[in-house]
């Protein structure tokens, strides 16, 4: 199947998988900042899970330490 025929094919099934709807508006600068400021708090809140995991893993060996299990 030749490029110019596969692009025939592509779009002609998202025309019919969309039924023809028209595509939907991009998102407005406030959704997009809202998006952003989600992703940012979310990698916050990894970001210091992350480093409880580490402050626990670094106490459970202290406690080994001091009660030599």
């Amino acid at each position: 199947m030749t490029a110019g025929a596969a692009a025939f094919v592509d779009s002609l099934s998202i025309s019919l998988t969309n039924l023809g709807s028209a595509r939907s508006a991009p998102p407005s600068a406030e959704e997009r900042a809202d998006l952003f400021r989600e992703a940012a708090e979310n990698a916050t809140k990894q970001q210091q899970h992350a480093a409880r995991e580490e402050e626990d893993v670094a106490w459970r060996e202290q406690q080994k330490d001091i009660f030599g299990e």
